[in-house]
């Protein structure tokens, strides 16, 4: 049996019945784009790929190893 076994889909509903509505602020972040900050955030961030077995390493993605301009 693996982790996965155990993994299953839950709706918004549920998330909001377990944890409950979310603050203001958190609301307040929620956005339809990606703004300048966050774009060079994520052009800094690794890129990692998961192994294709258990036992491997993951791998880092080439072009994440050189930061964005």
């Amino acid at each position: 049996m693996t982790s996965t076994d155990t993994l299953h889909r839950v709706s918004m509903a549920e998330v909001r019945a377990r944890l409950g509505e979310p603050e203001a602020m958190i609301e307040a972040k929620i956005g339809d784009h990606v703004d300048r900050h966050a774009r060079r955030f994520i052009a800094h961030s690794p890129f990692l790929t998961p192994p294709p077995t258990p036992r491997a390493a993951p791998t880092a993605h080439p072009a994440a190893t050189t930061p964005a301009s």
